[in-house]
């Protein structure tokens, strides 16, 4: 399955007329509670990324969990540690991802590298990537 850039963006037009002040710390209590491996890998890269650090990578990937959800028409199954190491050894070249998900890897770049919350390179690097391999991991469920 390929996400495609209409869906997406009529997702995250969606998402953006909720205005809530709730909206950020609901989704990522949502995502971690439906996906709660997929929360803990993140989350154990606080050191790295910092707690916003975080926060960000979750947030951006359960809006494109909830995006893939969507194109699937059904919820996912939870992740598991198994589909997480499949799923990263999938990801680790950024330009073979931006080809397979063309419409991903664009919100990646355009709501987490360009995010001021990621204070380095490494930090936007390692988000990034945390993304892409939940992303990846979701995708493999459908």
């Amino acid at each position: 399955m390929i996400l495609q850039e209409a869906a997406l963006a009529q997702l995250v037009g969606e998402l953006s007329a909720k205005n809530s002040p709730q909206f950020v710390p609901d989704t990522v209590a949502e995502y971690m509670k439906r996906q709660p491996v997929a929360g803990q890998y993140v989350a154990s890269h606080q050191r790295e990324l910092s707690v916003e650090g975080v926060v960000l990578a979750l947030l951006h990937a359960a809006i494109l969990t909830l995006a893939v959800e969507r194109a699937a028409g059904r919820r996912l199954r939870r992740m598991g540690s198994p589909s997480l190491d499949s799923a990263a050894r999938l990801v680790k070249d950024d330009a073979a991802f931006a080809k397979a998900q063309p419409a991903a890897h664009d919100y990646l770049v355009a709501n987490v590298a360009a995010d001021d919350t990621l204070k380095t390179a490494a930090q936007k690097a390692l988000a990034l990537y945390l993304v892409r391999v939940l992303v990846q991991a979701a995708l493999d469920r459908v």
